[in-house]
C-alpha cells in the first residue's frame, strides 16, 4: 500500500552531513544536452564529460541516499557511461552497505537516478505522484512518442511496484517537509512530470540537492533551462524555486551533473583506485 508520509514528529533537531559521490561519468556531452538552445552555439562542438551524482545525508543515526545511479548495460552503452559504480562501491568509503540505507529520496525516475532501487531493501522510497503516474502514462504511448521516454528504463516502474508491494513506498502530494528533521521535499517540475528537491538543514546552512532540476549552477545563475525538459516554462520557474529554497546562495546549491561543481571544495578526492570524485560538503 502506498501512503503520504505526514513527517517525523517530536524528534531533536537534526544537522545533517551532506556526502555526494560520483557514480558514474558520462562521456563527450554535447553542450545542447546541458543548455537549451546552445546547439547553434560556436562551443557546441567541444562535449564534456559530465558526473552522474547521488548524495548521502547522515544524522541523528540516519543514513539517507538522493538517488541510486544505475546498472542496465543497454543504457550505459547508448549513455557513453563509464565507471558506473555499483551502490556497494559508492557507499564503501562512508562506512556503509545498501541495507544500511533508511530512506531513499528520488528526485526522479530516469534511469541513471532510479536504476539501483532495488539495491535498497531496507529503505523507505519517496517519489511525487505525479512523477510516478506521469511515467506511468507515459510507457503506456504508441513509438512515435519515444523520444519522450529515452531516458526511461521500463524495468524501473516495475521495481517501484515491488517497492510498493512491501510497503516501503511513499508518494509526496507536491512535497513534503520534516519527513526527517531538517529535511524537506519540493516539487520542482520541468524537467519530468514531477521532479522533486531535497533542501537539508547543516551546521553551514540549508542546502539544495537539485537532481535534475538543475544540470549545472550555470543553468541557474544563466537562467537557460536544460536540453531536455517536459515544460521549459516550468523549468525557469523551478530554477528560482530552489535559489529561494537555498535561502538565495547558490554555493548551497548541490545540481546533478556538473562537472566544475566539486571544484568548489577543498574536501573533494577521487575515490581509490578510481577517477569519481567524492565530496564531502558538510559535517554534522
Amino acid at each position: 500500500m502506498n501512503y503520504v508520509w505526514k513527517g517525523v514528529k517530536k524528534m531533536k533537531e537534526i544537522c545533517w552531513k551532506i556526502t555526494v559521490v560520483e557514480h558514474c561519468i558520462f562521456k563527450d556531452v554535447g553542450r545542447g544536452q546541458t543548455f537549451y538552445g546552445a546547439h547553434n552555439q560556436k562551443n557546441a562542438d567541444f562535449p564534456e564529460d559530465q558526473p552522474g551524482n547521488v548524495t548521502i545525508l547522515q544524522g541523528g543515526g540516519y543514513n539517507i541516499l538522493v538517488d541510486t545511479g544505475f546498472k542496465n548495460p543497454q543504457f550505459i552503452e547508448a549513455y557513453n557511461a563509464e565507471n558506473v559504480l555499483k551502490p556497494e562501491t559508492y557507499l564503501k568509503p562512508l562506512n556503509l552497505h545498501p541495507d544500511q540505507i533508511d530512506a531513499v529520496l528520488l528526485s526522479h525516475l530516469h534511469y541513471d537516478h532510479v536504476g539501483n532501487i532495488d539495491c535498497f531493501k531496507n529503505a523507505k522510497v519517496y517519489v511525487q505522484r505525479t512523477e510516478l503516474e506521469g511515467w506511468q502514462w507515459s510507457a503506456g504511448l504508441s513509438e512515435d512518442y519515444k523520444l519522450l521516454n529515452c531516458y526511461l528504463d521500463p524495468e524501473d516502474l516495475k521495481k517501484l511496484e515491488q517497492v510498493k508491494k512491501e510497503g516501503r513506498l511513499i508518494l509526496s502530494e507536491d512535497g513534503m517537509e520534516n519527513i526527517f528533521p531538517g529535511i524537506d521535499l519540493y516539487l520542482a517540475k520541468g524537467h519530468s512530470y514531477g521532479t522533486q528537491v531535497v533542501r537539508v538543514k547543516t551546521k553551514n546552512g540549508r542546502y539544495v540537492v537539485t537532481g535534475d532540476a538543475a544540470y549545472t549552477l550555470e543553468n541557474i545563475i544563466t537562467m537557460t533551462p536544460m536540453g531536455y525538459g517536459i515544460d521549459q516554462l516550468d523549468q525557469l520557474q523551478s530554477f528560482e524555486k530552489i535559489l529561494m529554497l537555498a535561502d538565495g546562495n547558490i554555493n548551497n546549491v548541490i545540481p546533478a551533473h556538473d562537472l566544475a561543481w566539486p571544484t568548489r571544495f577543498k574536501s573533494t578526492e577521487k575515490l581509490e583506485g578510481l577517477p569519481n570524485r567524492i565530496t564531502f560538503v558538510t559535517q554534522n
